[in-house]
């Protein structure tokens, strides 16, 4: 037992004999936000050093967005549904709320901030508060499980934007597979006749519209975290089900920072600037080969909003991906995309 105390003592002693440096470097591999709040209750000397660190990541626990308890229905447009959602404030309250977290200072009283992804999820954005050197943050919140989706849904969906929204595009095939015909995954809705054709085709759609909340509160957390990060110089956020995600990274967002503070109008203000695209298509396509991937698509259904520009010749319908955020599949949705808008062009010229 003596000798046990006196190995513990003696590795104590040495490690406390490190420069804080050197134990900065040792304790930067841990990006978990989770274990780093562990790291910092082990001692005094500990609380400062964790502060430091500038690479962080955190995934939410699993847990219903609030904002998913309405159900869209009838047989209006795209557009109508998508104004119905903003005129009844879905999202603007508790996002606001939110955002008046994100922005507060460091001092402030904590608002009454409505837990939209759980108290869990506001409990970690305000310890996340106390790394101010941050420089790189990756946030993983839960699936949206909007109705009518499970894991054999394949949708994802794809959005570009800096100081506003610039398009939203929505991609939702029946079946994919992968160059030796091996099917990576389908969602069994087969379509035995128009009316049944009919049907899926508006709960796509509709899903479609569902997303537009998800795209709007990341981007909504996203400016809340470059406004209160000034250091910050790569940001994603993104979910379990790998359905999308929004992010920024190198000289975008000192843009963006640069466009929230360029103003007599507070940032907040220019949070709650509503320039959301307006030009709204859909697309319905059979089977899809795409030449590059080698993958085939079926039962596709695309929606695309934006500014009139994605059909008009301009391929750039997601943020460029410099950031090494994006995946092997992703790079087969935006294949895909890019030949049906490709395919439309065609057929207007």
């Amino acid at each position: 037992m003596e000798k046990m105390k006196k190995i513990k003592r003696i590795s104590r002693s040495s490690f406390n004999r490190l420069p804080d440096e050197i134990v900065l470097e040792i304790l930067s591999k841990l990006t978990d936000l989770k274990t780093l709040c562990i790291c910092r209750l082990v001692s005094r000397r500990f609380f400062f050093i964790v502060v430091k660190i500038d690479a962080i990541s955190y995934t939410a626990p699993l847990v219903n967005p609030s904002y998913l308890d309405l159900d869209i229905t009838g047989n209006g447009g795209f557009t109508k549904k998508l104004f119905w959602y903003f005129i009844n404030g879905v999202f603007l309250k508790p996002l606001n709320l939110l955002c008046s977290m994100l922005t507060a200072g460091s001092n402030a009283s904590r608002p009454p901030v409505v837990p939209i992804y759980g108290q869990s999820f506001v409990s970690a954005l305000w310890s996340l508060m106390r790394f101010r050197g941050l420089k790189y943050l990756s946030i993983e919140l839960p699936d949206s499980g909007h109705q009518g989706v499970d894991d054999r849904s394949l949708f994802k969906w794809m959005v570009r934007f800096g100081t506003r929204l610039e398009s939203y595009v929505f991609l939702w095939p029946n079946s994919v597979c992968d160059s030796n015909g091996l099917h990576v995954n389908g969602n069994g809705d087969g379509v035995g006749g128009e009316e049944e054709g009919i049907a899926l085709r508006m709960k796509k759609v509709n899903v479609g519209i569902k997303c537009v909340m998800d795209v709007l509160v990341r981007r909504r957390m996203l400016l809340g975290l470059v406004c209160n990060f000034p250091l910050l110089e790569r940001v994603c956020i993104t979910d379990s089900g790998k359905r999308g995600r929004v992010s920024l990274s190198g000289g975008e967002v000192g843009k963006v920072r640069d466009w929230l503070f360029s103003s007599s109008e507070t940032p907040v203000g220019r949070m709650n600037i509503m320039d959301f695209p307006g030009s709204t298509s859909e697309y319905h396509v059979p089977i899809l080969h795409l030449p590059v991937s080698g993958f085939v698509m079926k039962g596709i259904t695309l929606v695309v909003v934006d500014r009139g520009n994605l059909e008009g010749g301009n391929d750039s319908f997601v943020n460029e991906d410099e950031d090494g955020f994006g995946d092997e599949m992703e790079a087969v949705y935006s294949e895909a995309v890019m030949e049906i808008l490709k395919s439309q062009r065609g057929r207007l010229f």
